[in-house]
């Protein structure tokens, strides 16, 4: 029998890999570069938990709704026009302050290329503010759910599938070198390179359809040996083994085998533990993690302009401080849109019961 009832522990869950998201980004830099790439290593669990926490809340059935992913691909489609009309505005006050010798036609020219929009649609690469492929991303994995998980149809098949695109994923960019895998190809009559391991097929479906997997099979999954501690100390060692697997292979990826360990062991822990509790981290996770998440870019480059301005760039204040303060102004200024939205949403809501009330009298 699947649960109804509010996940406690994915709100936790959410909440620290919206934080962790946001270190990815904006960690130590300077001569705290290397402990910024460590620290970057341990944090890539957090977009798998974003993608497998999606796929747990698909659907509330044994059956997959196709309402009900119309319904979630027409909220995803909302969030992409606003984040890309958002950061297209940022974007033209930004850059400017950033570099004085800046011209919006030549800069155009230069992102409007056809090389460039291919890889919009097919790897989800945005033209401006890289973040925003996970928007694009989970939105194509809607539509592969509305096209072949109809009524359970096709979902076995991609359950035995995921464990295969995460070993390619794997493959093609973190071992690519190890076992002389190309992992990508030039666009023709571009110097732009499109990498598989960018295709969502491989760093968002496989993650996505583990959490319609553990959606459906939560019975079974409580039922697995071992308490919080164990779980907690699994996810752990998976954190421990990216920042390994960074200073050994001295390489950026998306995810490390050690992510992969942290995102299973987190995804049983909260279906097994579902009612671990943290208010702060619990309110974060459940109202502000998308917006931290689109934000947080805008937050952080705005106090890399106010550092700059102070004379602050490179020194020991603007480095220490980076990630602390990026996180707390992106927290800041996801609870003001939150509680903006909110009360807009009141007032209509309000307005058209007043306006209903006036009909029936």
């Amino acid at each position: 029998m699947i649960q109804n009832q509010r996940n406690a522990t994915f709100d936790l869950l959410k909440g620290i890999a919206c934080l962790a998201v946001v270190v990815i980004h904006y960690s130590f830099t300077g001569s705290l570069e290397k402990v910024g790439g460590y620290i970057n290593a341990m944090c890539r669990f957090a977009v798998p938990v974003f993608l497998g926490i999606s796929g747990f809340y698909l659907s509330s059935t044994p059956f997959i709704s196709d309402e009900n992913v119309l319904r979630k691909i027409r909220h995803i489609l909302k969030m992409i026009m606003v984040s890309a009309l958002f950061y297209a505005v940022f974007f033209l006050w930004w850059y400017p302050l950033y570099d004085r010798t800046f011209e919006l036609g030549s800069y155009l020219t230069e992102k409007m290329t056809a090389a460039r929009i291919v890889k919009l649609f097919i790897t989800n690469d945005p033209l401006i503010y890289s973040h925003l492929w996970f928007l694009l991303a989970l939105l194509y994995c809607y539509i592969t759910v509305l096209f072949l998980f109809r009524n359970g149809k096709s979902s076995k098949f991609f359950y035995m599938l995921t464990p295969f695109l995460m070993l390619g994923m794997m493959l093609l960019q973190e071992f690519s070198n190890v076992f002389h895998i190309k992992s990508g190809f030039v666009i023709p009559e571009s110097t732009q390179t499109l990498y598989f391991f960018n295709l969502y097929i491989f760093r968002a479906l496989p993650f996505f359809v583990f959490g319609s997997f553990c959606r459906m099979n939560q019975e079974r999954i409580q039922k697995l040996r071992g308490g919080i501690v164990a779980w907690v100390s699994l996810a752990i060692i998976g954190c421990i083994v990216a920042i390994m697997e960074r200073a050994l292979l001295d390489r950026v990826c998306q995810f490390f085998l050690g992510s992969y360990l942290t995102f299973f062991s987190v995804m049983i822990l909260a279906i097994k533990y579902p009612r671990l509790h943290s208010p702060f981290l619990c309110y974060v996770g459940e109202n502000l993690s998308v917006y931290v998440y689109i934000l947080h870019i805008a937050v952080g480059k705005s106090y890399d302009i106010i550092a700059a301005r102070l004379n602050l760039w490179g020194e020991w204040p603007y480095i220490i401080t980076r990630p602390a303060v990026v996180i707390g102004g992106s927290i800041c200024v996801a609870f003001i849109v939150h509680s903006c939205a909110k009360w807009c949403s009141h007032y209509l809501k309000k307005r058209q019961e007043k306006k209903e009330t006036h009909i029936f009298e």
